[in-house]
Order: structure tokens, then sequence, then C-alpha cells
């Protein structure tokens, strides 16, 4: 049987973590590499939202939000006969209204669902036997769009490539809704990335050994004819150590720049909102010991990035979430080299020109297991993870219920929280509240009446 045992800050889970994907604001790669123009051929007929009673039965392929003022919860997925819906419910999940966006979608093991604001729906899947990244919302024709995308300013941004060279092409729903393409941000030949902040759509071109960056307001009256300026973020000489990982990450209206080196250097800079360079780039440092003068923060080559995020407001801290070797002398067998989650807080100075970082284990893993993949998401100051634990020992073979429990801990409280639950999907909606997608006689074949209903699962304990 799994069990968990709590340290002062330190969580033992005797299972190898599953997960289990949920909308997050940076998606990477995850169908065709271009974009194909918009399918209006395959628009489904589509009736008006009006309540329903009728239950609705999906898929493991689900995202949710909670609006907690108008007491709903939104739920956009595919559905048990291959539509893809966007879901009203009350807080006790009974149906106030249904909008179908898409009939005949085929989902496949890649496949995820996001729940963007103002009702969009991101989706990656076949429609009319053509695999994209889909746009999807009522009363439009679903949309192929580029696979990479992220979530800004109550819309969607994404690389749109052509000959010309690389824009950004941003969609918001809510008023005032936009629909529109940016100037030329990248030469044909850019390597460009994409990154957003609830304010910004940040592009960075790699080019002859430097990092630029294109900070965009997707809002702004001029987005699509201002021909912003790159500017030079990260040069072929600015560090000793030859770069093993480059983090851009967007906050509020300033952008965080994160170096990790080969050897284990780390150095961070910010680009401030209005300025046309960056600040000095500073090293971390540990917190100091007594006696003792501050250490410089080194990150071993043999961690593993899991996962950056930030706060929600400027000058507030950054967060990085690293799978890493136990230090030696703990219980595995030698043959095994036993793994532990850990975070990172990094905090700036006011002036932006100091920095400290804070370590946190989260998770120590069992003996052989090489990783937990688990979320990231942070609010004005703290850092929520949350992951999955599978299904305890051969309690439940029935595929496709792969979940046995809920895990989350945060930045702010020691240990960890868990909630037992049998389901094949999971989504957090808040801090201790999630939806699940279940079968309503537990361990139940697929086919079984009632498989695919939704419950909200309890607070952890």
């Amino acid at each position: 049987m799994s069990r968990l045992a709590r340290a002062p800050s330190m969580l033992v889970v005797s299972a190898v973590v599953a997960l289990v994907a949920t909308g997050c604001k940076k998606r990477g790669a995850e169908s065709a590499p271009s974009p194909a123009p918009s399918t209006s051929s395959l628009a489904s007929a589509r009736a008006p939202a009006e309540p329903a009673t009728a239950t609705v039965r999906f898929e493991r392929f689900v995202d949710a939000h909670a609006h907690p003022k108008e007491g709903l919860v939104q739920v956009a997925g595919v559905t048990r006969d291959g539509a893809v819906v966007l879901v009203d419910y009350d807080a006790s999940l009974a149906v106030k209204a249904r909008h179908d966006l898409a009939q005949g979608f085929v989902a496949g093991d890649s496949t995820r669902v996001s729940l963007e604001p103002g009702g969009l729906v991101v989706a990656n899947g076949k429609l009319g036997d053509e695999p994209q990244t889909w746009l999807l919302q009522e009363g439009a024709a679903p949309r192929a769009m580029s696979p990479e995308w992220c979530e800004t300013d109550q819309g969607v941004a994404w690389l749109q490539r052509d000959d010309a060279g690389v824009r950004v092409h941003f969609v918001r729903r809510a008023p005032p809704a936009i629909d529109a393409t940016s100037a030329l941000v990248g030469a044909p030949t850019s390597l460009a990335f994409l990154d957003c902040s609830a304010a910004l759509v940040v592009v960075s071109l790699s080019e002859n050994e430097r990092r630029l960056l294109v900070r965009l307001s997707p809002s702004a009256p001029d987005f699509a004819t201002q021909k912003p300026t790159p500017i030079e973020v990260e040069g072929p000489d600015d560090h000793a150590e030859d770069q093993r990982e480059l983090r851009v990450i967007p906050r509020a209206d300033e952008v965080a720049v994160l170096f990790v080196g080969e050897q284990g250097a780390v150095s961070m800079r910010l680009l401030r909102a209005g300025q046309s360079a960056p600040t000095p780039w500073i090293t971390p440092t540990l917190p100091a010991e007594a006696g003792k003068p501050q250490k410089p923060f080194s990150y071993a080559f043999e961690n593993d990035i899991v996962e950056t995020s930030t706060a929600a407001t400027a000058r507030g801290p950054l967060f990085l979430l690293s799978n890493e070797p136990m230090p030696p002398g703990g219980s595995c067998p030698p043959s095994t080299e036993p793994v532990r989650t850990v975070l990172y807080t990094f905090g700036f100075d006011a002036a932006g020109k100091g920095a400290s970082v804070v370590t946190r284990p989260i998770v120590e893993l069992p003996c052989g297991v090489d990783a937990i993949p688990a979320h990231l998401d942070a609010d004005a100051s703290v850092a929520h993870v949350w992951w999955t634990e599978p299904v305890e020992d051969a309690s439940c073979a029935e595929a496709g219920l792969g979940i046995g429990a809920i895990l989350e801990a945060a930045s702010d409280r020691p240990g960890a929280r868990r909630s037992k639950i049998l389901a094949e999907a999971v989504v957090r909606l808040e801090d201790g509240r999630y939806l699940a997608v279940v079968r309503s006689g537990g361990c139940a074949p697929y086919a079984a009446p009632g498989n695919g209903a939704l419950v909200v699962a309890p607070a952890p304990k």
C-alpha cells in the first residue's frame, strides 16, 4: 500500500507519481508544426446555449475554471461521443448550459484541452482527419493555429510563421474582441520562442549566439502596426560558462531572464517596463549562515528543471521546480539513484540588483523512480505545486483509471496534503479544490454506465 510520511518540510511518496495534464500558461509543440488556414468546412452545427439537464460524459481530456462569485464551474473537454464542448455547471455540478464547439473530434495520447478566458478553447487532435492545434469558440468554425501558443490579456496568442518572417497573432473573445496579427518581429530564419504574462507577449529570438526579446502588448491599439525594436538580453560574452538553459519569464509588465550554465552557474537579470536595456546580470545567493559569508547559488548538472513560474505581480518572486538526486547517505540500494523534487524561490531586491534563493524539498521519491511530473502555478506571492499518485498496488486494474490520489504543496507552508480519489483525470480549480473525471461504479470498465462523470474532489487532508 502507498503511504505518505510527513517530515518538517518533506513528503515521502512510496509510489510512482503520474501526471495528468491541465491548462498552463505556455504550450509546446503538440501537433503539426505549422498552422493551417481557418477551416470553415469543419464547422459543426451549433445550437444556441440554453439550460440543459442531461449529464455530460467526458473523456480524460478536460480543463476547468471556477467562478465563485457567479457560483459557476466552467468545463471544456472532449465527450465520450467525440464532441468538444464548453459546459456551465452550478456549484452542485448540475448542467446550466452546454455549448457545442466541434463534432467528430478524435483525441490521441498527446491531446490536451485548455479552457482560456472568454470561453476560448484550445485542443490538439484530429478534426476531419486533419491533426492540428485548434482554436474553438461558440459561433465560429474551428480554426487551426500554431502549437506554439500561450494565454495572455484575456485571450490567446500564437506564433505565425511565413516566408516573410515571424509574427504574433492574438485572439480575444471578451469585449473588446480582437483578432489581429502583429507586424514582423523576426526574420524567416529566426529561432523564435513565445512566452506570455497577463499583459505581455514576449518573443525571444536566438541569432548568432545572442538572445533578443520583443515585447508586445496585444490589447494596444497599435498592436497590428507597431514595429518594436528587439532588445538584447544575452550576448556571446556575457558568461564564463557555456549555456545549459535560458529561461525567459514574463511577469506583470516586466521580463525576467534566468541563465543556467553547463557547470552550474546561475545568473538573472530583468527587463523593466519601459526600459530599453536590461539590468546587469546578478548571481543569486543562498541564505547566510551564522558567522559565514553568503554563498552563490549553483544548480548542479545532474538536476533537471521541471517548470518555472512567476508571481502574478511585478517585483514578486520567481519559482523553479526541479528534479534532482538525493544527497548521499539514503536507504536506497547502490544500484538505484533516489530522486527528490525541490522548489526554489528566487527573490529580487527592490532595485533588481540582488537576489536570494530559498530551497525547499517537496517530495522524496521511492528508490528507482526517476522523476515527478508536476504542475506549478503561482498567485501574487505563493507557488502551488500539485501532482497525482497512481492507483495503489493492484487495487484497480481497469484501463484508464490511473489516478489514485491528488497531492499538493505550497511555498508558504510545510509538508503536503493528500486526497485519495479514483479517477481518469484531474484538474485544479483552486487551492485545495479539484475537478475529476470518474466512473460511477468506482473501479469499473470503460464502457460501464455512468463513466465520464464529474465530481469535485474534497479538500486534501
